[in-house]
Formats: structure tokens, sequence, C-alpha cells
């Protein structure tokens, strides 16, 4: 969500840091994409009959009911996600993705580095088909894409249709790579009761499933020795807990890693990139101060309502556990005192809050560094969910 395009300028003398709201935003914004408003704009003009939903449940991005009410405009709607959601629910073809710990790729992270992300474990039971895939098999196998059969493959082909992602496949290493015909241990050398683990499927011991993607194997076995730093699966040195072997792996303290380390840059310092699809400047794409002043400077007795983030219960993910719920604030409006004073309620009394993406019951919260004219909702909580914050807001006191 958010602006399709985001410029970034980071070198030693940089006093401020952009920092995009998801780990693979600016990846995708390199891309070159429509916004989430847009796509719901097709398909509420009908100009789009088939949907695929790759691993995101879009009530975030939009208010809940506009995104159902868009959704159910669709002749067939496929969505693959990694766990049930409200967009997942109004699927008529659901297919099972992996998590991030599941599967192995890519991301970019905010100062245009490309990252490889490789799988922990095996998320299929032993000696079963792969039900749960990466979310790219899954397209692939939509798309009937033979000519993608591993990651490898995939990114050759992504830097040569997305020219910006020129230098992705160097973020780590093939899965080709040995080291002395042996693949890389993900796991300690001191790890044991393979056949346990799976206790619970077989008590037979299983055969490994041979990792595609990465120069990994799926156990203790393979080669401990010096490896470059992208392949680094874990830090353990003798008479040292993990943590604290960290420097063990350093060229010196706080140095970088003895066998380099992982990633590429994609972005430099000024440098103009092109997004493959979109045809402008990054630069081009980003809202001019002037045009997000319009959008956000309401009118007379109007507030800008802004999103703060919580340490609990703002990342979606984590707050589907109920111990992270449960220390979650409760949805809460926060203004100052000269602003509450101003619509005449204080600390506890109950309010609506009405915006162009919905309205909201909350109750007040006092804080006093809040700036004059602003008012603060928990980013991700509540009913205010899923709208595009910072917009302008019409703020009324209940009635006893």
């Amino acid at each position: 969500s958010g602006p399709p395009g985001v410029r970034l300028a980071v070198d030693n003398d940089a006093a401020l840091v952009l920092c995009p709201p998801e780990a693979n935003s600016l990846g995708l914004a390199l891309l070159g994409p429509q916004s989430t408003q847009a796509g719901l704009e097709h398909l509420e003009t009908g100009e789009v009959s088939t949907v695929v939903v790759l691993a995101n449940d879009l009530s975030r991005r939009a208010p809940q009911a506009r995104v159902l009410a868009a959704l159910n405009q669709a002749r067939h709607l496929i969505v693959i996600a990694e766990r049930a959601d409200a967009t997942s629910d109004a699927a008529d073809l659901l297919l099972p993705a992996a998590t991030a710990f599941e599967s192995t790729g890519s991301l970019v992270n905010h100062a245009g580095r490309a990252q490889r992300s490789v799988q922990v474990f095996d998320p299929n039971r032993p000696g079963s088909d792969d039900v749960i895939r990466a979310a790219w098999r899954w397209l692939a196998a939509l798309a009937g894409r033979d000519d993608w059969p591993d990651l490898d493959a995939l990114i050759e082909r992504i830097e040569t249709d997305h020219p910006v992602f020129a230098g992705l496949g160097h973020a780590a290493l093939d899965a080709d790579w040995r080291k002395g015909n042996l693949r890389l241990a993900r796991a300690p050398h001191r790890q044991s009761g393979r056949t346990a683990k799976d206790a619970h499927h077989t008590v037979h011991e299983p055969e490994l499933r041979e990792d595609t993607d990465a120069p990994f194997q799926f156990s203790m076995e393979g080669h401990h020795g010096q490896q470059p730093g992208s392949a680094l699966p874990f830090v353990w040195h003798p008479n040292w807990s993990s943590n604290q072997s960290v420097f063990k792996f350093q060229d010196e303290v706080g140095g970088p890693l003895r066998g380099g380390s992982g990633g590429v840059r994609l972005l430099e310092h000024n440098k103009r990139v092109v997004p493959a699809q979109a045809g402008t400047q990054l630069s081009d794409r980003v809202e001019k101060p002037e045009q997000l002043d319009s959008r956000l400077r309401g009118n007379d007795g109007e507030l800008l309502l802004i999103a703060t983030p919580h340490c609990f219960g703002s990342e979606f993910r984590s707050a589907a556990s109920a111990p992270i719920a449960q220390r979650a604030p409760a949805p809460y409006l926060a203004l100052n005192l000269a602003t509450a004073k101003t619509l005449g309620v204080t600390g506890g009394d109950t309010v609506t809050v009405a915006t162009a993406a919905g309205e909201a019951t909350l109750r007040v919260t006092l804080r006093p560094k809040l700036a004059d004219g602003c008012a603060a909702v928990g980013l991700n909580l509540g009913d205010t969910a899923g709208w595009p914050l910072p917009m302008p807001a019409t703020i009324a006191k209940v009635s006893a």
C-alpha cells in the first residue's frame, strides 16, 4: 500500500533514513505496480473478472467492507495465502502458501540491498507431495510455466525482464554450490533426534527432501567449515553461547563477516532507476509536497488522522497470537490537551471518527506531545485497521 515509488538517498552524512512500512516494500516499489486502491477500482468498474491475491489480506490495505464488496464483483477469486483471513474466506480457490520460514526467496531492504531469505524447515509431512508451496510456485503452476523449475531460474528471468533487479542472483549462493561435493548443513552438529522430530508421522527415518532452491541440507549433515557469509545458517563456536560467538565469524569485532557480507546493492546513492514496467523514474512517482499537502489538508473542523505503531498488536501476524493480542492496547483516539479542549472532550470520553474510509467509535486518550491539528489511532487496531492513513477526519463526542 502507499505510494508506488520510494526515493531513497543514504550516505555517510545522512541525517534522514526512510523506512518503508514492510520488509519488501521497496522491492515491490521497484516493480512499479499500481496501488491497492487502483486495483479495487478496476474490480468495482467491472474491468477485471478474475483476481489472484498473493499472500495478502486486502482488508489491511483498505476498509474491509469495500474490499469484500469489490471482490464480490469478480467472477473468480484465487487466493494464495499463508494463513486464514477475511480475504481467504471469500476465495473460490484457496492455495496454501509457505511462510518466509518455509520457503526461500529474496527481498530488498530499506537501503536498496537485495538479500536472500533461506528456508528453515520443510512444512510438508515426510513422503507427502508438496501440499504447501512457495507462493511463486503456485503462480508458476497456475500460469503453466515449466521454465521456472527452481528459484535460480526464476531469478534469472526476473533480472532479464526487470533490469532494475540486475545482480539479484549474486545476493547469495546458487542452489548447486557445493563444498567438496557436500551441501551445507542447516543445523549445528549437536542436533540429534531427526527420527524423533517426525515420530508423529512415522517411526521410520524418512528420506531427506532435496532442496532445489538453496545449497543446504535439511539436517545436521553436510559441510560445517568456513563458508561464505551469505550462507551462514547459524553462529556457534565451542565454549561460547550462540550470540556471544558472533565475533568468531568476523574479521574483527564489529567488522565484516569472514566469508563476506550477504546481499547485493541494487540502488546506489543518486542513482536514477527506471522500474521495468512503469516507464518513469521512481522520484517522479513520489507525491510532490504540494500534492501531499492538498490531500492531507482537510476542511475547517477536520483533523489530520495518523497511525502510531505499538510493540504489540500493530504487526498483523503476531497479533494473531493470543499472548500478543492480550498485550495490545485497546483501540483509541489520541489527542493533545489543546485539541481535546477545543472538541470538548477529555480522557475516557467516547467519540466518533469519520473519514472517507469509514467511521469508528473510539475512546479518547490524551497525549500532550501530539502536534496541534493531529489525532492518532493505533496502527492496525480495531475498526481503523486498513484505513489509508494519514487522512483528514471529523471527530464528534458521543453523548452520554
